[in-house]
């Protein structure tokens, strides 16, 4: 008997050793296990490129605490390009900037789900992993990197998504927010191109969806955010002549705001997709769960365009200190309903709309503009010197 004992016993340790351990599935946005309220709403506040250093402007300070006070969110959720990682060439700016607004967040008690952009990383000096542990180090947080509980192997930084409750004390999932990274520059494409949603994380995607369909026995409906805009923009949009009011050019053709824009938007620039395309939108159009596909990157636009069965939506800056009219600053509100969970309701609010306006204003983001241009100039400076002498 005690040698048919040692048998079994090797043979389950070996039976241990060559299967893989699995996955860790308590993700930190399970955890924090979001709920719509006793009504059913729940609402997301959305902030799109904060885009600071280490020195984060006032301006920008007082108004996302002002907006959380004022919308009362259940989640905020930021759109990319959070830090201007240009102008944070060493690792402690980069982490300064990002503590500087996630102290305002932390303060007020909200949790915070946050996408990257283009620019969060574009001074190398912490890299999107590093930042990720920055924004961990906050109990706000409920963003993570994927490779610690998905796939290792996953394009991106923070490709995950959000389950939100039915209560406070069911497993039943309502809704599901889905945080795409878009990554930054594309090197396949082109060196001076964006990048976009790769193949592995649609996949993902996708076999995650059909398992919350499953589970919930029905669609889990929800909102997909990330910074670059999809391709498919550009079908959306109206063609237009370079005659017409509003119209901005892109790649040597004009575009306009079409017919079944919402009200309240506005095309202040030409919104800049990446030139590659591996068939992000069509996967969310065919999945069906995707009600809105909500981004941040071109500064001074804010619309919601209904096509092909997914909204695709664009917030504005809400940072002042990186390009944009001061008019233009602001941010979203989206409202999801367990009583309608196949729609959503969204506007922006301008900074103009919750922030008096005087001359003291005024004065502060004249100082703030000029003070951050030089900064600039002088920080372009030290890298031209910088890349000089360590050739």
């Amino acid at each position: 008997m005690k040698k048919i004992a040692v048998v079994l016993l090797s043979l389950l340790l070996l039976a241990l050793a060559v299967v893989p351990a699995a996955a860790v599935t308590n993700t930190p946005a399970d955890t924090a296990h979001l709920h719509v309220r006793a009504d059913g709403s729940f609402r997301v506040l959305n902030f799109s490129d904060i885009q600071d250093d280490a020195m984060l402007s006032n301006l920008t300070a007082r108004f996302i605490e002002h907006s959380i006070e004022k919308y009362d969110p259940d989640l905020i959720v930021l759109t990319g390009d959070n830090i201007a990682g240009y102008r944070c060439l060493t690792k402690g700016s980069s982490e300064k900037a990002i503590r500087s607004f996630m102290e305002v967040f932390d303060r007020m008690g909200v949790p915070v789900a946050i996408v990257f952009g283009n620019h969060d990383d574009e001074g190398q000096a912490v890299s999107k992993e590093d930042q990720m542990k920055i924004y961990r180090e906050y109990g706000v947080t409920i963003a993570f990197d994927e490779a610690e509980y998905y796939d290792k192997d996953l394009a991106g930084v923070g490709t995950y998504y959000i389950p939100v409750y039915e209560s406070a004390a069911s497993n039943n999932v309502k809704f599901a927010l889905w945080m795409f990274d878009t990554g930054s520059d594309d090197a396949v494409e082109d060196a001076d191109n964006y990048d976009h949603v790769h193949t592995d994380q649609i996949e993902w995607y996708k076999a995650e969806s059909a398992k919350l369909n499953a589970a919930a026995g029905t669609t889990v409906y929800g909102v997909a955010f990330q910074h670059i805009i999809v391709n498919e923009i550009y079908t959306a949009f109206g063609e237009a002549s370079a005659r017409e009011e509003g119209a901005v050019p892109y790649l040597g053709k004009w575009y306009k705001l079409p017919a079944n824009a919402a009200a309240g938007s506005y095309l202040g620039e030409a919104p800049c997709p990446s030139y590659g395309n591996e068939g992000q939108f069509s996967a969310m159009r065919d999945t069906g769960n995707i009600l809105a596909t909500v981004c941040g990157h071109d500064h001074a636009n804010s619309f919601v365009i209904p096509y092909d069965g997914v909204d695709i939506v664009c917030t504005p800056t809400c940072g002042f200190c990186s390009y944009g009219d001061k008019a233009s600053r602001g941010a979203r509100v989206i409202d999801l309903n367990a009583n309608k969970p196949a729609s959503y309701e969204t506007f922006t609010y301008l900074y103009t709309d919750l922030e008096e306006e005087n001359t003291l204003v005024n004065i502060e983001y004249g100082v703030v503009a000029i003070w951050k241009q030089i900064y600039l100039i002088f920080n372009n400076l030290w890298v031209l010197i910088r890349e000089t002498f360590s050739r």
